[in-house]
């Protein structure tokens, strides 16, 4: 784990919290010409925050002693995709990024609860 991806996890996280805001507030408004674009980068960011914990947090060895913000910005990068297969949302998402979804999620859900990362054994 270098001080890369440490800039890397923040600036995502960060970035989710802000399109996600505006994603919430342009569809909330009825302001279609944005949805896209806010839309795009949302998605882009909380597949960003889990790719990071996938690939870099949960092989290093660290997730024993992990502070708690790198569960929370997990958290919640993985309830904002979630939220985005609910109905409301279905005509923005395609079946293959639906099924991306869902496989990087599953990958975090396999990792969080392996030997080399859970408590209770």
């Amino acid at each position: 784990m270098d001080l890369w991806f440490d800039a890397e996890s923040y600036t995502s996280y960060f970035r989710l919290v802000i399109f996600s805001f505006g994603f919430h507030q342009v569809f909330h408004a009825g302001i279609e010409t944005w949805y896209d674009y806010f839309f795009t980068k949302y998605l882009k960011y909380a597949k960003s925050v889990i790719r990071c914990m996938n690939e870099d947090l949960a092989p290093s060895g660290f997730m024993w002693y992990a502070p708690d913000w790198w569960f929370m910005y997990t958290a919640f990068a993985v309830v904002f995709l979630f939220k985005l297969l609910r109905p409301e949302f279905s005509y923005l998402l395609d079946k293959a990024d639906k099924d991306k979804i869902i496989k990087l999620i599953g990958i975090l859900i396999n990792k969080f609860s392996s030997s080399d990362i859970t408590v209770d054994n």
